[in-house]
């Protein structure tokens, strides 16, 4: 060692050849004497003198190397930290280990054993992670700063953590290759978990973070072990993950080759351009399924086989499908377009085959030996061009279809099947519609060989066999029956537009019972039935409006059973029927929405079918009981008010006498002459203002007879009498006798308001004027102090209590909505007087020229009557257009023309008016409830739990809205008005409004409802809720927020794009559908 005297720096220098280890030196420290010659010099020398010892440690400081580890749960092992560290000269210290750096969603801890803990911060974080740590070694040297990389999973998963499509040791990241991989054999693969038994593949949020994105696959991925593979959806649902096929292979194979069943789930995939092409092993151009598979929220498109079965999937296990979306596969030279099943069962719920085709058969399905089911599910747009089934292909096996659409699907070859071919099978179709197929040779819509066919309570419409046989049903089965259904507006080229009966060799039976055929086509013979070979019982049922080219408009050829009406008779021969209706009209209504689940041709009041059925018919002899009609109504009941409960003929059950009571709040009453009577419901006024009179008109019907009219009417009317008057009632011009009514201006009633006619008929399926109320509004201070004006109250009017008596008894009545309507001070009246004269044109003058907010201006705030921001010369025209008019008087007042859209602005609107009349159903507030709840839950999401409280009392109330107004809130009374029928185009009610089933995403928080889905068309509800209760909430409309945008588009949906939230917490939710039961 050496001294620097003048700095007294020590140097130690250990020797080459020392050995490691800790040493001391001795060090004395003093002052230096400037006088040596000092007698006392060497005492105070030692006075003035300190010793130190100088530990001095000779070592190589050991080695911390960066390390990788895959943990599971939310407290894993223990991890070994220092089994890559290295000491050259020493040994480790185990006690040593010193986290610098903790991870980001957990602590690491250390022990006494050289190894750490990590413990989970409780929010659920999935993904990679890290932390950094030194140690030290015998000697006590510090080694240098390491960082240890982890992925983090729930118990039991294994996370991929790369988007790459490869088999890299090295990487340190676990491709979906490798996470197979390890899942197969139960083995480590790179850095992923050993798989063990049952895995679960998920999926690292950090390659998402909500956007979607892609695996290009360059190979098949085997499956030959239980897993589930469960990729990430975005907050609405869709799935984020593509996995597309880059090479001639398909995306999955599943099958151990084994007796034993695999468990398969696939989640929330995108599978994208797989295919199978060559001479073997070719069926599956997506995937290969031998066992039980379970495919969950997913879309397979664009997928492909060359001589091979199942465009997107080949089955030979069971496969249940739910919540899917198929489109765009294709099978050249074989069968099954989306899928084939050779064998096996195929389950499809809430599930869309679309535009899928094939050469072969079977543009959606093709089965063979296999049972099938759709639920809720579609088959659309699906072709064959040279083999049979446009839709569907089934040979042998079970085929049950239940509340599913087979829609414009398409057989191009003579083979037929337009939507449904069936040889030898079981076929049981119910609640199903079966529409727009079309086939170039025979069978538009279905066509059964053999087995048995069962079609009950459903619609088959509008198909059509080009060149042959069977428009609706080309009828080949040994035993039939036709229930509770309707078949209408079908065409066949030759014979039997709505049912042709082909006489099968083998034939056991057939019926037909409570169903209706109507308004088919046949270019030959038989336009509703072609039914030659042998006698189909047709049983209370009717068979009209049909028309054929040669003969037997409605039926061709021979009919037996009871109680049931033909109207066109010739070409028939009805020698084995007995109470049969012949000749006549039975005044079926167009094919519409009459409620339930399918079209129907309903009856109208004075048909001869009502009532006309078995009277000893009894529902409970079939099985199912047919208790109920094709809509879903009671099946017997009164349905002509003669005291007679008889069942109808036909699908529908008429209803009794049934009646309706509405309102309109008018400014001016409706020219009625002096009939009475309007063809349709008068539209409400958009507003009520202080000086417009308010006339309140009663509209009463017998809704469905054309020859019973009302004897009387009575209602009561309530209004709101903080802010109106009653002044008067006047009695609508047919309604001369009993005249009655009680004002009371106290509580804003009117009861007992009523009168009867003399006149026979009266409003008969017509709308008839009961009565007018006149009311006035009481004075509204104006309130412009340093603000716009703002509407003052929302305002309902509202019948209840209404008894409507018919000349056959009293009706059953349906009660319109309440009107609800924004009460507004009157602009002008700037002094707030009654009046508009000279004492508002001065204060007008007063602010002229100038803007709201103007220091001595505060009037300028009224005064701005169309809120361009400065009173002008515009403003001015409209004082002068209003000057002299009086509160009251009835002059109504000139408002400025973006009146609406500027004081009124809050209001959310259609987008679009809907002109054709509405037979929307009307929401109830049963239904709205579970929405609004949802609504909430989101909205608590996106703000935090604060928003809970605010909104836990929101009260709801159905209402008619001027125009297109779908909703209003009201915060002074925490209330939302929702539009009765949402603005003519009906209301979507999402029975699961979190997973967005309906729709299709389009940009981030829009969605466009599925093609065919229950959604298309209508406004939905949950985005209404949501954009009322930001309302609640104190938000305004914003072009730039989209859910707060002041229109919303029917078949739109809209959510809150912007979340609170970590986005990890909303990606890993975006695990938790429906059918994912959490990991154990």
């Amino acid at each position: 060692y050496s001294v620097n005297t003048t700095t007294g720096l020590l140097t130690v220098s250990p020797n080459a050849g020392l050995a490691p280890g800790i040493y001391e030196i001795t060090v004395a420290v003093g002052f230096q004497q400037t006088n040596p010659d000092d007698p006392n010099y060497e005492a105070n020398f030692r006075d003035l003198q300190d010793y130190q010892i100088i530990t001095v440690i000779v070592g190589t400081p050991p080695v911390a190397n960066n390390d990788f580890f895959t943990l599971q749960g939310d407290t894993p092992a223990p991890i070994n930290l220092l089994t890559n560290d290295i000491d050259i000269d020493g040994t480790l210290d185990l006690t040593s280990i010193e986290i610098v750096e903790q991870p980001a969603h957990g602590t690491v801890t250390a022990n006494d054993d050289g190894t750490v803990n990590y413990i989970a911060d409780g929010s659920g974080y999935m993904g990679l992670g890290s932390f950094t740590y030194r140690m030290k070694d015998n000697l006590g040297l510090y080694s240098n700063t390491a960082t240890v990389n982890f992925s983090i999973a729930p118990e039991g998963v294994i996370l991929v953590t790369s988007l790459s499509d490869n088999l890299n040791a090295t990487d340190k990241k676990v491709s979906i290759r490798e996470a197979m991989l390890a899942a197969n054999n139960d083995s480590i693969s790179d850095v992923s978990p050993k798989g063990n038994g049952a895995d679960i593949i998920m999926f690292d949020p950090a390659l998402f973070d909500g956007q979607e994105n892609t695996i290009n696959l360059s190979a098949m991925l085997p499956i030959i072990d239980d897993v589930s593979i469960i990729a990430p959806t975005s907050e609405a649902g869709t799935p984020l993950l593509t996995l597309n096929m880059t090479s001639a292979n398909r995306h999955f194979n599943i099958t151990d080759d084994d007796v034993n069943v695999l468990e398969v789930s696939l989640q929330n995939l995108k599978l994208t351009n797989g295919q199978r092409t060559g001479s073997t092993n070719v069926n599956g151009g997506s995937i290969f399924n031998a066992e039980h598979l379970v495919l969950i929220n997913s879309e397979l498109m664009n997928n492909h086989t060359v001589n091979g079965y199942g465009g997107a999937i080949y089955n030979t296990g069971t496969l249940e499908i739910s919540n899917s979306f198929f489109q765009n596969n294709s099978s050249i030279l074989s069968s099954g377009g989306a899928i084939a099943s050779i064998g096996g069962s195929v389950t499809l719920t809430n599930t869309t085959l679309d535009n899928n085709s094939v050469e072969g058969h079977g543009g959606g399905i093709y089965a063979s030996n296999a049972n099938i089911s759709l639920i809720n599910s579609t088959l659309s747009l699906n072709s064959v061009s040279m083999g049979s089934g446009g839709g569907l292909y089934q040979l042998n096996g079970e085929l049950t279809i239940n509340g599913s659409r087979i829609v414009g699907n398409d057989s191009q070859s003579q083979s037929g099947g337009g939507g449904l071919y069936i040889d030898s099978a079981t076929t049981l179709i119910t609640g199903s519609t079966i529409h727009d197929n079309r086939s170039s040779g025979t069978a538009g819509g279905l066509i059964q060989f053999a087995g048995d066919l069962t079609v009950h309570s459903s619609t088959i419409s509008e198909n059509s066999a080009v060149l042959g046989n069977g428009g609706g049903i080309f009828n080949g089965a040994y035993t039939s029956l036709i229930i509770n259904s309707t078949i209408s507006g079908n065409t066949a080229s030759e014979y039997g537009a709505g049912i042709y009966y082909s006489d099968p060799q083998g034939f056991i039976s057939t019926a037909i019972h409570n169903s209706t055929i109507a308004d088919n086509h046949a270019g030959s013979y038989g336009g509703g039935v072609f039914s030659a070979g042998y006698a189909a019982p047709v049983n209370n049922s009717i068979i009209a409006d049909n028309t054929a080219f040669d003969d037997g408009a409605d039926v061709y050829g021979y009919l037996s059973g009871s109680y049931s009406l033909i109207e066109s008779t010739s070409g028939v021969d009805t020698f084995a029927t007995t109470n049969f209706i012949l000749g006549q009209d039975p005044g079926l209504l167009p094919l519409g929405d009459y409620g339930g689940l399918t079209q129907t041709h309903a009856l109208n009041s004075s048909s001869v079918a009502i009532d006309a059925g078995n009277p000893a018919f009894d529902g409970s002899a079939f099985d199912p009981a047919l208790t109920l009609d094709q809509r879903g109504f009671n099946r017997v009941i009164d349905s002509n008010n003669d005291s007679i409960v008889r069942v109808d003929m036909g699908a529908f059950e008429a209803e009794g006498i049934q009646g309706s009571a509405d309102l309109t709040v008018k400014w001016q009453s409706t020219n009625v002459g002096t009939s009475g009577q309007t063809g349709s419901l008068p539209t409400n006024a958009d507003f009520i203002d202080e000086f417009n009179p308010v006339i309140v008109e009663i509209w009463v019907s017998i809704s469905n007879s054309s020859n019973y009219g009302l004897v009387s009417a009575q209602v009561d009317f309530g209004f709101d009498a903080t802010y109106l008057t009653a002044d008067s009632i006047d009695y609508g011009p047919g309604f001369n006798l009993s005249q009655t009514g009680i004002i009371d201006n106290e509580t804003g009633t009117i009861t007992g308001l009523g009168a009867a006619t003399d006149l026979s008929d009266y409003g008969a399926e017509t709308l008839v004027l009961l009565a007018r109320v006149r009311l006035t509004v009481k004075q509204v201070p104006l309130n412009a102090d340093g603000e716009y004006i703002h509407p003052v109250a929302d305002l309902n009017f509202q019948i209840s209590n209404s008894i409507l008596t018919s000349s056959q008894g009293d009706a059953t009545v349906t009660e319109g909505s309440a009107v609800n309507l924004t009460l507004v001070p009157a602009l002008y009246d700037l002094n707030d007087d009654g009046a508009i004269n000279y004492r508002d044109l001065i204060a007008f003058v007063g602010v002229y020229n100038k803007t709201p907010g103007s220091p001595d201006a505060d009037l300028a705030w009224a005064a701005d009557f169309d809120r361009s921001g400065k009173v002008d010369y515009r403003d001015l025209i409209l004082m002068v257009s209003n000057y002299g008019k009086v509160q009251g008087s009835g002059n109504l007042l000139v408002h400025p023309s973006n009146y609406s859209e500027v004081w009124q602005q809050d209001f959310l609107l259609a987008s679009l008016i809907n002109t054709e009349e509405s037979d929307a159903a009307a929401i109830t507030t049963d239904e709205v409830e579970p929405v609004l709840e949802a609504a909430k839950q989101q909205l608590a999401a996106v703000y935090d739990d604060s928003v809970t409280e605010t909104l836990s009392d929101v009260k709801i109330e159905i209402v008619e809205l001027p125009q297109n107004q779908l909703a209003k809130a009201d915060a002074a009374n925490n209330t939302i008005y929702l539009d009765v029928d949402a603005a003519g185009w009906g209301w979507f009610v999402d029975g699961t409004p979190f997973l967005n089933e309906e729709f299709n995403a389009s940009t981030a928080g829009l969605f466009d409802a599925k093609l065919f889905s229950n959604a298309s068309g209508h406004i939905d509800l949950l985005t209404v809720l949501l954009h009322e209760l930001n309302h609640l909430l104190g938000h305004e409309h914003s072009p730039d927020s989209l859910l707060m945008q002041s229109e919303l588009t029917p078949g739109e949906r809209k959510l809150p794009a912007d979340r609170d939230l970590e986005a990890t917490d909303d990606f890993f939710g975006g695990f938790q559908t429906a059918d994912f039961d959490g990991i154990n």
